[in-house]
């Protein structure tokens, strides 16, 4: 493994960062300020200007289930910068993160005004609602590539509230959904400062209704035998990830037990299929442990909402040490494909995640690394042009909205899994497993080793659901989902149009026919106690 040492990134014409695990995460580049005619910047501050919001309230509560993406503006801007934003808009996305990175030859993007200038221009389009979480690259800033990352002696409320003033472009704006706090913070007083400055965010009566977004860590950051990140948040957990990674989601989560609202969102990324060299098979037990920790940390009986930042754009690397890479030198991983990006996206709802993220919705690249085509392509043309995916993401979009309202409205319950299939941390929820937390379904056909069913449950009527994951990412597969208590009715909750219709039963058993790779299928369950 190497360290998180940051590193400069440098955009390609049509591209953005590099975004990895946090194992390989590089840092933003050195900040020029703005030099032409039109006042050109390095910072996306003007997405404030984006669209019409929901009405503030005093605390974020999500209430849709929200899809996004982080994109890179265009080093040139202009109208490719508007085609970005259209596409992203017009695959069904509801928030992005904008990165304005210049590249190696130093091509600058707009000042605060001029975006602005362009975005009010999108406005006018009623079908258009994009939103922004804000980020501020702060100019000259080495490292500090986030919005309200700052020294340790100065206090968060003081920065915030000069972050927050007018005439830095950031202050609150019906299409900012909210504000970029941190990106994976790896130790102790790193976690402490993102905390702080998102309460003050949540205090702040200028930022009412405003998310204070800090992504944390997968649990791969803290595997390996001799991490030193398994000690950093108040245990000794060396060599036990598991452990490790509560103590991580505790010291972001904790702080906010004292205070008026629970945290307002726990995000996480992990990318179990990025490297050549094989899978990163934590994803399961990632998603488990924050599940569990966003019910503990919630309040009155809901717990705090998780999103789940997945990987969209395949990747390539080059090997150590890193030098430049070049056109020669992509060539991504082989079985990387939009059906691993759907694996991730369903098996994550069923966990119960309340919004995706996709990473990187452009291409990109810094020095070790290439993110190729997301919602669009083209390294070096004129324009950005929709890839092959952007179909498959705007289908995949489409079915989630339909299914939010559902989804919103209920509370994970667990998941069972037919199978480990060689992934770890799965153990506590094997069918074969009588501790398990979900006991609604029994077990899956003798021949399902591919099956997993995640239960919810409405928190207002008691509804039961149940989603059934097809975990094979290569082909279509029948399953035979047994309860452990026959149901009266089961139906199946369509995708495409929200529509429950009767499903067919045999005694306590659903079968689940063709249910395509990596994707979900959601059914009502009426049990007789019902």
């Amino acid at each position: 493994m190497t360290s998180t040492a940051r590193t400069d990134v440098a955009s390609n014409e049509n591209g953005g960062p590099s975004r990895t695990s946090a194992r390989h995460r590089p840092t933003q580049p050195r900040r020029r300020p703005p030099r032409n005619a039109r006042g050109v910047a390095a910072s996306f501050l003007g997405l404030a200007a984006l669209l019409a919001a929901a009405p503030a309230a005093a605390h974020w509560t999500p209430t849709t289930f929200q899809v996004g993406g982080y994109l890179s503006l265009a080093p040139h801007g202009g109208v490719r910068d508007v085609r970005r934003l259209l596409l992203a808009n017009g695959a069904g996305l509801d928030w992005i993160i904008a990165q304005d990175q210049r590249n190696v030859r130093g091509v600058r993007g707009y000042d605060v005004a001029g975006f602005r200038t362009l975005l009010d221009s999108l406005r006018q389009a009623p079908d258009f609602h994009l939103r922004a979480i804000l980020r501020d690259e702060p100019l000259g800033a080495l490292d500090a590539p986030h919005l309200f990352e700052y020294a340790h002696d100065v206090p968060a409320r003081t920065w915030v509230a000069e972050r927050l003033s007018p005439a830095n472009g950031l202050d609150p704006g019906p299409s900012a959904l909210g504000w970029d706090v941190w990106d994976e913070p790896l130790d102790g007083p790193t976690m402490r400062r993102a905390v702080a400055t998102a309460r003050e965010l949540d205090a702040q009566p200028s930022a009412a209704g405003g998310l204070a977004f800090t992504n944390l860590c997968g649990i791969e950051a803290f595997s390996g035998a001799n991490n030193p990140r398994a000690s950093a948040f108040g245990v000794n957990a060396a060599g036990d990830p598991e452990r490790a990674y509560r103590a991580y989601l505790d010291a972001f989560l904790a702080p906010f037990d004292s205070t008026a609202a629970p945290a307002p969102l726990v995000s996480f990324d992990e990318y179990p299929f990025q490297y050549e060299r094989g899978d990163l098979r934590g994803w399961f037990g990632a998603l488990r442990i924050v599940r569990e920790a966003a019910a503990a940390h919630g309040r009155g009986g809901q717990a705090v909402p998780f999103w789940t930042i997945v990987q969209l754009s395949p990747y390539a690397s080059g090997q150590p040490p890193c030098g430049e890479l070049n056109s020669a030198d992509t060539t991504y991983r082989a079985d990387f494909g939009f059906a691993e990006t759907r694996w991730q996206v369903w098996t994550a709802v069923a966990y119960g995640a309340k919004g995706i993220g996709y990473w990187l919705l452009g291409e990109g690249r810094n020095r070790c690394e290439i993110w190729g085509p997301g919602l669009w392509s083209g390294a070096d043309a004129d324009t950005s042009a929709a890839s092959g995916r952007y179909s498959q993401v705007r289908a995949l979009d489409a079915e989630l909205h339909t299914l939010g309202p559902v989804l919103m409205k209920c509370d994970p319950v667990g998941v069972v899994h037919a199978d480990s299939l060689g992934w770890p941390f799965l153990t506590p929820e094997l069918a074969s497993n009588p501790s398990r937390a979900s006991r609604m379904v029994a077990g899956f056909g003798v021949a399902d080793s591919e099956a997993m069913a995640g239960e919810l449950r409405d928190r207002a009527s008691g509804a039961r659901y149940v989603l059934v994951v097809n975990k094979s990412r290569t082909g279509p597969r029948t399953f035979t989902v047994r309860f452990a208590e026959a149901p009266t009715a089961v139906w199946r909750v369509n995708r495409a149009s929200g529509h429950e219709s009767p499903a067919a039963i045999s005694g306590s058993s659903l079968r689940v026919v063709d249910l395509p790779p990596g994707t979900g299928e959601l059914y009502r369950v009426v049990l007789p106690a019902q």
